[in-house]
């Protein structure tokens, strides 16, 4: 058996003749699967409505249009599949028209470096100087692999994007459960992200087969004097196509979102705030300016009040103040300020100790 450039194709072929045999016995798990998955979501649905006593016939609507929903698209999902990568190459078709043919044919894509590469490989034979014929074989090899390679990211995404599809099948029915709905969400979103890295190869190579065309490849096949310009030039515009078929649908695939699954809207839970009406902060009163005056008198004038400390204490736990700094109610207020006022008055009304009248007199006779 020889190798050629259509062992690409035959490769590519017999992967999507596997896989569009597989979509029918596959699709008989996915329907299967989405009857437990309904089933045991309405089952959830009438306990939560039993016990909350609640109607919900707006979450009920939401669930059965997204198992319909589902169950449609299982239905005819190879239908839609196909719609899905044909819209895409037809709007890669308005930038280029001669890369969808070889999406189909990945061979004709090697067939532009496979008869070059055998040619230079085939001089390499023929010629006595060594360094001449490491630079023919390194550009032979080089054309054949970056051409080739360039034929295997096409089978790759094409055949990626059936192997996508027939993945997110056996996925689509977890979508009807409420707890597993991101793996259907994840798959549709993989689908069209397979499609968009298609789309884009296509634009790739609709350009690159316009920039192959230039370099006359008959004449580099034909010619046994060989110009080295030629099959370089060839090498790394083929090389440079290779990457940009490997790294752009990459960054492109960025720009599709994830889908959001039917449901019933979520209810906004808003938490009513009532500000509390804005009362003045308690003014510098009397009862204020007697606490301060009360706690405020040195312990060498209190003499010896054995009530006094009580008092305090008395006041200190009547008086209960809330967390904004205001007192809690008016009468815990008064009660307070009838404390304090009584310990100011028998603090005024206590006679100067003996001891403190020694004080003064020897402070008067100091001075004099």
């Amino acid at each position: 058996m020889f190798i050629d450039a259509g062992a690409i194709t035959l490769v590519q072929t017999t992967f999507l003749q596997n896989l569009n045999n597989s979509f029918s016995t596959v699709a008989s798990y996915a329907l299967n699967l989405l009857y437990l998955f309904a089933a045991l979501e309405l089952v959830l649905f009438g306990l939560g409505w039993a016990l909350r006593n609640d109607v919900g016939l707006e979450r009920l609507f939401f669930l059965v249009l997204r198992i319909g929903l589902i169950f449609l698209i299982i239905q005819n999902y190879p239908y839609l599949l196909n719609i899905i990568i044909k819209s895409f190459g037809q709007i890669a078709g308005t930038t280029t028209n001669s890369g969808i043919t070889h999406v189909v044919n990945p061979a004709q894509i090697w067939q532009f470096g496979y008869n070059v590469g055998l040619h230079l490989l085939q001089m390499a034979t023929k010629t006595n100087n060594f360094g001449f014929t490491m630079i023919l074989i390194s550009l032979g090899m080089g054309i054949l692999i970056t051409f080739g390679l360039l034929g295997i990211q096409v089978v790759l995404q094409v055949v990626g994007f059936y192997m996508v599809g027939l993945i997110a099948l056996i996925l689509l029915p977890f979508g009807a459960f409420n707890p597993s709905k991101n793996l259907c969400e994840k798959a549709l979103q993989s689908i069209f992200q397979a499609g968009a890295r298609v789309m884009v190869l296509i634009v790739i190579l609709g350009i690159g087969i316009t920039v192959f065309k230039n370099f006359e490849l008959i004449n580099l096949v034909n010619e046994t004097t060989l110009n080295i310009a030629q099959p370089l030039g060839l090498f790394f515009t083929a090389l440079l196509f290779l990457c940009l078929s490997i790294f752009l649908p990459k960054i492109v695939t960025n720009t599709v979102g994830s889908f959001k699954s039917f449901g019933a809207p979520e209810k906004s839970s808003t938490t009513t705030i009532i500000a509390p009406a804005h009362s003045s902060p308690p003014s510098s009163s009397s009862n204020l300016v007697d606490f301060d005056a009360a706690t405020s008198i040195s312990n060498g004038f209190i003499g010896t009040n054995s009530n006094l400390p009580s008092t305090l204490s008395s006041v200190a736990e009547g008086s209960t103040f809330a967390p904004n700094g205001y007192t809690q109610s008016a009468a815990q207020l008064e009660k307070a300020a009838d404390q304090m006022q009584a310990a100011a008055t028998a603090i005024e009304n206590k006679s100067i100790s003996e001891n403190t009248i020694k004080q003064l007199k020897a402070l008067l006779k100091d001075t004099k």
